[in-house]
């Protein structure tokens, strides 16, 4: 008699365990997806952030290379002999 107790519940523990397994495999499954349409979300923000600080130093490097090109175009026009503009 115990030992039939003692089947019966080890294929009622088995049962459970699968249908356990089943529902938190398809938790586990959402969940991973979510945090991959957040990692994503994140990625494509931060590069967008990079780009419009990129952006805000446009007048900047602007400058910038217009200073060196000048010094380039006097430094160039004085080693050819012409005169400097």
């Amino acid at each position: 008699m115990l030992a039939m107790l003692v089947v019966a519940l080890l294929f009622i523990s088995l049962g459970v365990q699968m249908v356990l397994g089943r529902v938190l495999e398809r938790s586990f499954d959402r969940v991973q997806q979510q945090i991959a349409r957040m990692s994503a979300f994140v990625q494509e923000h931060v590069s967008a952030m990079r780009m419009l600080a990129a952006y805000t130093q446009e007048g900047a490097m602007t400058a910038a290379f217009q200073r060196a090109n000048e010094a380039y175009t006097r430094s160039n026009n004085i080693t050819s002999g012409q005169l400097p503009v």
